[in-house]
C-alpha cells in the first residue's frame, strides 16, 4: 500500500474554506424559531401579555386623559445648561489630539484646560 503524499498547502487551504463554508451553513440554520422575546418582525417584553387594542382605544385614552388635565404641566422648569461651545469646537478640531474625559475631571472647562497644559 503506498502513502499517499502530504496535502499541497493550497490544497489544505481549500480544506479549511470549505469546512468553515460547512460549518458557516449549518449555524445559519441553527435558530430558525424565533426568539421568545419577539412577535413577527417586533420585540415584546416577556414579562406582559400584549393584546393590541386598536386605534379606538387610543382614542378614548387620549380623550379621557384631555378630559381630566393629563399630562399635567411640570412642578418646575426643567434645568438647563449653556453648551461650552468654546470646547465643543476646541475638541472637534483636535483630531487625534482629543483628550476623552476622565473620571476626575468634572467638566469640559477642566479638560479644555488639561489638553491645553500637555500642549
Amino acid at each position: 500500500m503506498t502513502e499517499s503524499p502530504p496535502p499541497m498547502p493550497h490544497e489544505f487551504l481549500r480544506r479549511i474554506v470549505l469546512a468553515g463554508v460547512v460549518a458557516g451553513c449549518v449555524g445559519a440554520g441553527a435558530m430558525t424559531t424565533e426568539p421568545a422575546h419577539h412577535r413577527g418582525k417586533r420585540f415584546q417584553n416577556n414579562y406582559l401579555e400584549f393584546e393590541p387594542k386598536g386605534l379606538a382605544a387610543l382614542i378614548e385614552w387620549r380623550v379621557a386623559a384631555a378630559r381630566e388635565g393629563l399630562p399635567r404641566p411640570p412642578e418646575t422648569a426643567t434645568p438647563r445648561v449653556a453648551a461650552e461651545l468654546d470646547f465643543i469646537r476646541a475638541n472637534a478640531g483636535a483630531g487625534p489630539a482629543m483628550i476623552p474625559p476622565s473620571p476626575g475631571s468634572a467638566t469640559p472647562a477642566a479638560w479644555c484646560r488639561r489638553a491645553e497644559s500637555r500642549s
